[in-house]
């Protein structure tokens, strides 16, 4: 029996314990909304988890921190590197992972620092550009798995991305949250358009200006909400003067709780990712009956099934996209349609059940580890 195996032998099952590095809320968006409802499940199911964030803000005297990207990053790593005397106090680490340089500053870290204290490090592993990412870095995709004790993914087209690179991945879908969401089928005209992603250039939210712009032609008093911040919404509002649309608001960071009402006014959800794997948001929209226009990026097809689930479009097709956001608005049935089959896509993934699938799997490591 290894050190680790004694130390876990006869643990009663809420002692244990567990590091999750990754983003956490503020901004409440993408994988920090499902870091902290993977925290809060976790422990509401007794698991002690203790967050090691990589996206600290730094507050009081040190504000001024927050505006010096570089200063920035540099002060967020050290202070990871100072968090991670955290890891051998838990049983295992959790490693909420994307690509580029997150993978080299917080992921391959976790693992030589996990590595060293003596505990199973899990790669969680989010995004849609993991083939780009990993095909020309196979030695270091190698390294990585070699040292992990496992690899997690949220969808069917992740694992299949890291099959066709020789390694079997766990699928434990994403937190969906659906009940927080109230399903109800939609009857609103004009049409009310809902966009919630951060605004980066990955989310393209500019092509979704575009398809609005086209739609509101035919339907004057659509309205389009962008609920989400970040370093594109100032060429973003001079686009939305420039095509002189008078109904687009921009809600800003939206927090997490808050996403229900927002979702609840809406009668639409439109999505424009040029990359993506599983975004939560179409996931809250199957919740809430709201019909799903979206790119075609990445794993986004294996979620919404086209002419079934949502309507798919051409990545940085505007057009595209429009021709959906109208044949939805002309025919409201049409999407009633499509959102009631959708609903069935996220019945099972409330966050009760896919926190205690987590519980389990941390339970199944620590049993089987060498």
């Amino acid at each position: 029996m290894t050190e680790l195996q004694a130390s876990n032998a006869g643990k009663h099952p809420l002692e244990l314990k567990a590091v999750l590095v990754g983003e956490f809320p503020p901004p409440a968006a993408g994988m920090a909304v499902q870091a902290e409802s993977l925290m809060q499940g976790l422990q509401s199911l007794g698991v002690a988890v203790v967050p090691v964030r990589v996206n600290r803000h730094f507050q009081d005297s040190w504000t001024f921190v927050n505006r010096l990207r570089g200063v920035r990053g540099l002060l967020r790593f050290l202070a990871f590197l100072v968090d991670t005397r955290q890891f051998r106090k838990v049983d295992l680490v959790h490693v909420f992972s994307a690509s580029g340089l997150n993978y080299y500053l917080y992921s391959v870290p976790s693992l030589l620092i996990a590595r060293l204290a003596g505990k199973p490090c899990i790669i969680h592993y989010h995004g849609g550009a993991a083939e780009e990412f990993f095909k020309g870095r196979r030695k270091l995709l190698d390294w990585s798995m070699q040292r992990a004790a496992t690899l997690v993914v949220p969808s069917a087209y992740l694992g299949d991305i890291f099959k066709r690179f020789g390694f079997s991945a766990r699928i434990i879908p994403n937190i969906a949250g659906v009940e927080r969401f109230h399903y109800r089928e939609r009857e609103q005209a004009p049409p009310h358009i809902i966009m919630a992603r951060n605004l980066t250039a990955t989310y393209n939210i500019e092509c979704g200006v575009r398809a609005f712009a086209e739609m509101a032609g035919e339907f004057p008093g659509a309205t389009l909400t962008i609920a989400g911040d970040g370093p594109r919404r100032h060429e973003l509002e001079r686009l939305v003067e420039d095509l002189d649309l008078q109904r687009v608001s921009f809600l800003g960071n939206v927090p997490n709780e808050q996403m229900p009402r927002i979702f609840e006014q809406a009668s639409l959800l439109l999505n424009t990712s040029n990359v993506d794997n599983m975004p939560g948001s179409i996931l809250e929209a199957f919740a809430s009956g709201l019909p799903v226009v979206s790119t075609a990026a990445g794993g986004i097809p294996y979620l919404v099934k086209q002419g079934e689930t949502g309507l798919l479009a051409p990545v940085n097709d505007h057009r595209a996209l429009a021709k959906h956001l109208l044949a939805i608005a002309r025919d409201q049935e049409k999407g009633r349609q499509l959102a009631r089959a959708a609903l069935a896509c996220v019945t099972n993934m409330t966050a009760s059940r896919i926190c205690l699938d987590w519980k389990n799997y941390y339970e199944e490591i620590l049993e089987t580890i060498d």
